[in-house]
């Protein structure tokens, strides 16, 4: 399986299940402007409503059974991510379906990043950061966990917190894509020019946690929902 079969793999099980979805980030930069997914890309990003999170089950189940691994992301109870982790041999890449909730017009999902060593405080900072990266990474989260809770001091200790903070209009009405049989925003011109500015000029350096300046607030999902 390449990642062209792979991405028609997981849209064609959300298509079977009739779930509302859309493609998302990179993934949708990519199929609009290149045709196909973006090789020097790291993940197929996906976006779905948590309201309609019930549909997942069923995809959850089946991926298990195709040899993925499935981590749920959550936040102080609820589920904003699920990633799916493909076996280790296979070059394929990670999927991940962010689940958007909506307040006050724009639609917010927190989104987490491992921090690096040198944001540790202190002389200790590298015995800790080699500590934390073999336990979260190499051990628990890549062995062992089915769920993840980000509000837990444990984990934020680790991972710094940021928000997806998008104009939920953006979302409110999704089309088809016929030539991918796949889904996309309405408005997905404006959208990509709002994430991307200039997206026609492709830029393999971009990186969504450093230059994604207008839909990625890097304060924690408390502080903008003030909770």
């Amino acid at each position: 399986m390449n990642l062209e079969e792979q991405f028609n793999w997981i849209t064609g099980l959300l298509n079977q299940d009739q779930v509302p979805y859309w493609i998302d980030s990179g993934t949708l930069l990519g199929v609009i402007r290149d045709g196909k997914i973006l090789e020097h890309d790291k993940d197929i990003d996906l976006g779905i409503w948590a309201e309609n999170e019930k549909y997942l089950q069923k995809i959850v189940r089946t991926a298990r059974k195709a040899g993925y691994r499935v981590i749920v992301f959550s936040f102080r109870g609820m589920n904003y991510k699920y990633k799916f982790i493909p076996p280790r041999k296979a070059k394929l890449f990670k999927i991940s379906v962010n689940l958007f909730r909506k307040l006050n017009g724009y639609a917010w999902c927190p989104q987490e990043k491992l921090l690096k060593r040198q944001q540790y405080p202190g002389r200790w900072k590298p015995h800790l950061f080699r500590l934390c990266k073999f336990f979260t990474i190499y051990f628990y989260r890549k062995h062992f966990a089915r769920r993840i809770s980000f509000s837990s001091k444990i984990w934020r200790l680790f991972y710094e917190m940021g928000t997806w903070w998008i104009p939920a209009f953006y979302f409110e009405k999704i089309i088809s894509l016929k030539e991918k049989d796949t889904y996309i925003p309405e408005k997905w011109e404006s959208y990509l020019e709002f994430r991307y500015g200039n997206w026609r000029v492709p830029d393999k350096g971009w990186n969504f946690w450093r230059n994604d300046k207008t839909a990625l607030k890097h304060v924690p999902p408390e502080v903008l929902l003030k909770i």
